[in-house]
C-alpha cells in the first residue's frame, strides 16, 4: 500500500506541475556553486555539483534544483533573473522563500536532495500521503 500511495503522489505532483514539465527551459538562468572555503571536500573530480532547470508558464516561474553529488552546498547562486528583480520564490513543499535581487538569488542544498522554487505555491498538490517515504 505504501508504494502507491507514493505513486499516486508522485503522479499528482507531475500533474500539478504539467504547464512547467511542457514548457521550454530558459536558457538564460545558470547556476553557480559559491566557494564555502570548505576543506574536507573531495576534488572536483568526486564533484558532480549542482543542475538547474527554469521553466515559466506566463507569468510564473518555476525553478528545479538537483545536488546531483554526495557533498552538500552551502553557497548555490542562481542567477540570469534580472527581468524578476523584487520577485518572491517560495520552496514548494518546504519553508524556504527567497527574493530575487540583482538578477539572483542564493540557497544552501544537502546531498542529493532537489529543490523546487515557484513564484506560487498553488503548483504544490494537495495529495501528499505518501510523498515522503524513507528508506
Amino acid at each position: 500500500m505504501g508504494f502507491r500511495k507514493s505513486l499516486y503522489a508522485l503522479t499528482s505532483e507531475l500533474a500539478a506541475l504539467q504547464p512547467f514539465l511542457t514548457a521550454p527551459v530558459d536558457p538564460y538562468v545558470t547556476v553557480n556553486l559559491i566557494d564555502d572555503g570548505r576543506t574536507d571536500i573531495s576534488p572536483p573530480v568526486s564533484m558532480r555539483g549542482v543542475s538547474l532547470t527554469a521553466r515559466r508558464t506566463g507569468r510564473e516561474w518555476l525553478i528545479v534544483l538537483v545536488n546531483e553529488d554526495e557533498h552538500p552546498h552551502m553557497g548555490v547562486e542562481v542567477t540570469g533573473l534580472d527581468a524578476l528583480n523584487g520577485t518572491q520564490f517560495l520552496e514548494l513543499y518546504g519553508e524556504e522563500k527567497t527574493t530575487v535581487s540583482e538578477g539572483a538569488f542564493s540557497t544552501r542544498i544537502q546531498p542529493f536532495e532537489a529543490k523546487l522554487f515557484a513564484t506560487h505555491q498553488k503548483w504544490e498538490t494537495d495529495r501528499r500521503e505518501g510523498r515522503d517515504f524513507e528508506k
